[in-house]
């Protein structure tokens, strides 16, 4: 129990804020899902949701580099290298600075190039007029969540996820103070975006202010050229990174507007908020995902690959028995439980119902945090390569059914790349510790 309790412990802590986080964050979604439905209208809710997604394509442009930062920071703060670490930080965010600088100037571009209410098929005046202003304020925005990535996540590498979650719970709070203050004066769909959006731009800064006053991010005293050499290095790493980045976004962007293109935006709406129900369902899990990859990457740097081991096997348990609650929750409850996300009669299919039980017990036994397993243990051409078979396979299930089933068959093909990924991910992180423990078994007999 106490060998147990000691590998858990730092994802613990990180994860009980996470979980306080997540928590606020579900009870504005309470709040606000309700107060934005009424105040903007079906079309203009769906045109938001839609536009949210698609700025997530920006995050692509960080080249891999914030993943690929993950574990030499890891490796550099269980070493003692803290020099090092500030030097990876600093060169980091020049790339970001770069990136974000160029990728907003493109897409304001074609912001201000497309006719957007007829790609969207908007018909309220209301929409019409505050979509391209709505893009700008979203698209300046998300560049500018893209310069701050790497402050976020660099408390879990110093195995500290807990000050992270906290700024992010101060930022989340900040929002919903500003989205009712908009609503209440009127102020339209861009001033809301700026208000949704502002949230981590808040807590990056306060992160980057607490670990700086505190001495724990001290200003880096590298050349540019060091500078310069770190960021392709970290660039050159990020390849493998770069590919999932763009395979996840589009797994996740594409589902809206894919909705939205084949039965107009104000589908997204119902989908969206069941979607939204389902994050909320998996929060106690999905917390876990940085304190995770940072802990066994840390264990591993350590050469503990027994630890890594059990941190696995744990998690695999509770997230399968996890599962069971949160299927019984999304066929029985969603319903009322939508009711009163929205404040009106919501009436979902049991067919829609059991899809999505189904995608939620997937995403959790072999989503996000098995793969921050295989991220930790150096796996990511591997996972490189079945995020692209993941994303094909969601374009084709995609293609067929959601033409004809609408959000049931969007639901459909989400759920069908979890069935691709599951064993071979299972088949890699056995390998991979297998691998491990007999070169360092190899090592011990050597060194003896």
């Amino acid at each position: 129990m106490s060998r147990s309790f000691n590998l858990w412990k730092p994802v613990l802590a990180s994860a009980g804020a996470g979980t306080l986080n997540r928590a606020s964050a579900i009870g504005i979604r309470l709040v606000t899902v309700p107060l934005l439905l009424r105040y903007l209208g079906v079309e203009r809710y769906g045109l938001w949701m839609t536009i949210a997604s698609a700025t997530a394509y920006l995050t692509l442009l960080d080249l891999g580099t914030v993943a690929a930062l993950t574990n030499r920071l890891t490796r550099c703060y269980v070493a003692g290298k803290e020099r090092a670490a500030r030097t990876y930080v600093a060169a980091a965010t020049m790339g970001l600075a770069a990136a974000a600088s160029i990728g907003v100037a493109c897409a304001l571009a074609v912001v201000f190039a497309v006719d957007w209410p007829r790609v969207f098929q908007l018909h309220a005046p209301a929409a019409v007029a505050e979509v391209r202003p709505t893009l700008v304020v979203a698209t300046v925005l998300a560049g500018i969540q893209l310069l701050l990535a790497a402050t976020l996540r660099l408390p879990y590498t110093m195995q500290r996820g807990a000050l992270s979650e906290g700024y992010q719970l101060a930022g989340n709070m900040g929002s919903l103070g500003a989205i009712i203050a908009v609503v209440r004066a009127g102020l339209g769909l861009p001033a809301l975006a700026l208000a949704l959006m502002a949230g981590p731009i808040v807590a990056a800064v306060g992160v980057f202010l607490h670990l700086r006053l505190t001495g724990a991010l001290a200003r880096p005293h590298a050349s540019w050229r060091l500078h310069g050499l770190v960021i392709r290095s970290l660039a050159r790493a990020g390849g493998s990174f770069v590919v999932m980045q763009i395979a996840g976004t589009l797994l996740f962007a594409l589902q809206f507007p894919l909705l939205a293109a084949s039965h107009g935006a104000a589908a997204v709406a119902p989908y969206a908020l069941l979607t939204q129900l389902m994050l909320g369902l998996q929060t106690p899990l999905t917390v876990l995902q940085q304190p995770l990859w940072t802990r066994i990457a840390s264990l591993r740097a350590h050469g503990d690959i027994a630890g890594v081991r059990a941190v696995m096997s744990h998690y695999l348990v509770v997230a399968i028995g996890y599962s069971a609650v949160t299927a019984f929750v999304l066929v029985l409850l969603v319903n009322p439980l939508l009711a009163l996300l929205a404040k009106s009669v919501v009436v979902t299919s049991m067919s829609l119902r059991l899809a999505f039980a189904l995608l939620c017990a997937l995403g959790l036994i072999g989503g996000g945090n098995l793969g921050s397993a295989l991220l930790a243990l150096d796996l990511s051409g591997s996972m490189a390569a079945l995020s692209m078979l993941q994303l094909a396979v969601f374009l084709l299930m995609a293609s067929l059914l959601v033409p004809t089933f609408g959000a049931l068959g969007m639901a459909l093909s989400v759920c069908a790349i979890y069935f691709v990924a599951l064993p071979p991910t299972l088949v890699m992180l056995r390998r991979r510790l297998a691998a491990l423990a007999g070169g360092r078994a190899a090592a011990a007999m050597l060194a003896a």
